[in-house]
């Protein structure tokens, strides 16, 4: 399935540059039904290829190749966006640190996403007073996000100490 809806999700700008991917396609696939690319699909693109090639390999389904051209996609859209990676939405920080506890040893990308969304978790705890806003200001859904992230998270003790959760 990912073999035929990447190419429809993925694209290279006509004035040149890194490939892209729209965030959202028609259910046809003809069109973007939004044609900007979202904060983490990226992320989100390379970490399901990675575990669906490693579970093929594991099961034996498919030849060791199965996916490479897709991941090699992904993972040169991450390449260019990693180091400026910047959020200050709960849901999207909690995201990247789930994203990235997949691979937290395998790469400088992982590494940076998580302690980035660490920092700005931090802000968004100390400084912007954001989960001290009374519920009706709030997102549960948002939240949730943010606790799977930091449940998954290597690093996240201190960040935790520190705001008694």
């Amino acid at each position: 399935m990912i073999q035929k809806v990447h190419p429809a999700f993925t694209y290279q700008p006509s004035g040149g540059g890194p490939t892209r991917m729209f965030w959202k396609m028609s259910i046809d696939l003809s069109h973007p039904a939004v044609s900007s690319m979202g904060n983490l699909d990226p992320y989100d693109g390379l970490v399901t290829y990675k575990i669906l090639q490693n579970q093929a390999r594991t099961m034996g389904v498919c030849d060791t190749d199965v996916l490479s051209s897709e991941t090699e996609d992904m993972q040169a859209m991450v390449d260019v966006r990693y180091t400026t990676y910047h959020s200050d939405d709960p849901l999207d920080l909690g995201e990247a640190l789930w994203l990235s506890h997949w691979h937290r040893d395998q790469g400088a990308w992982a590494r940076h996403i998580s302690d980035a969304s660490l920092g700005y978790l931090s802000d968004l705890w100390d400084e912007q007073g954001y989960f001290d806003q009374p519920f009706r200001y709030r997102l549960a859904f948002r939240e949730f996000g943010t606790s799977m992230g930091l449940q998954v998270s290597t690093n996240t003790v201190g960040l935790m100490k520190d705001n008694n959760i």
